[in-house]
């Protein structure tokens, strides 16, 4: 019996006083507030959904010619699309990170300072302690 109440996490019920329970406090007809992007978050998002050219979106990456002189043409769209990589992409790529960097911070810290609810109450950390330490002594 003793190997079984062990194994079974089995403890006898000790004498305590019925808790009595907690008043719930009673709830309210107001809605949850809503999110509301600061103004540097809205431009932001504007500067990211009108890309970095002031076009809808990124702007295409630039074509190759295909008349005149081959080896000219194609250096040609080697130093267009090194142009377009880093004064375009690379920063749309950067606005889009920051915007996303932004955004996670803002909602996080409204979610957080808007928290519904209540810690939970832990039990005696002497008990719990004196429980384990006599099942590591005995084992």
């Amino acid at each position: 019996r003793q190997m079984f109440d062990y194994v079974t996490n089995y403890q006898a019920k000790k004498d305590e006083p019925e808790a009595t329970p907690e008043a719930t406090p009673a709830p309210t007809n107001e809605a949850p507030p809503n999110f509301v992007p600061s103004d540097d978050l809205v431009d932001l998002a504007g500067k990211v959904e009108a890309g970095q050219s002031g076009q809808s979106g990124i702007m295409s990456m630039p074509g190759m010619k295909t008349g005149g002189d081959p080896y000219k043409n194609a250096i040609e769209f080697g130093n267009d699309a090194n142009k377009y990589f880093d004064e375009t992409y690379l920063q749309q790529k950067a606005n889009e990170a920051k915007l996303a960097a932004k955004e996670i911070g803002e909602r996080g810290l409204f979610n957080f300072t808007n928290f519904i609810g209540k810690v939970p109450e832990l039990g005696d950390p002497r008990e719990a302690f004196e429980y384990y330490a006599d099942k590591i002594n005995n084992a």
